[in-house]
C-alpha cells in the first residue's frame, strides 16, 4: 500500500481518514477467533481490516516515532505527534 499522509491528533482520527481514502473498514478485534482469544486483564489488541471485496483479516497497528516503535493496542485516543508514521497493515506481532 502506498504511503498516505494525513493530519490527525489521535490514532482513531488517522484510522478514519485511512478508511475514507482507501474504502476500507478498520475496526477493533473482538476476541472471537479461538486461536487469538483475549486474556483476562490484558489490554485489547489487533484490528479487523475489511475491504470492498469482502476480504477480512486481522492486522496489528503500530506507530513509528523516530527510532521508537509503539504498539497502542486498541487505544483509539492514543495521541499522535507530528512526524509519526502509522503502519495500518502490520502483522500480528504484539
Amino acid at each position: 500500500m502506498s504511503p498516505f499522509e494525513v493530519s490527525a491528533a489521535t490514532l482513531g482520527e488517522a484510522i478514519r481518514q485511512f478508511e475514507a481514502a482507501f474504502s476500507v473498514t478498520v475496526s477493533p478485534y473482538d476476541g472471537t477467533d479461538p486461536a487469538l482469544p483475549f486474556t483476562e486483564g490484558e489490554p485489547r489488541r489487533y484490528f479487523f481490516y475489511s475491504n470492498a471485496d469482502a476480504d477480512r483479516f486481522l492486522i496489528d497497528i503500530h506507530i513509528f516515532r523516530g527510532t521508537e516503535e509503539i504498539c497502542p493496542k486498541q487505544n483509539l485516543d492514543y495521541p499522535l505527534q507530528n512526524g509519526d508514521i502509522v503502519d495500518m497493515a502490520g502483522p500480528l506481532v504484539c
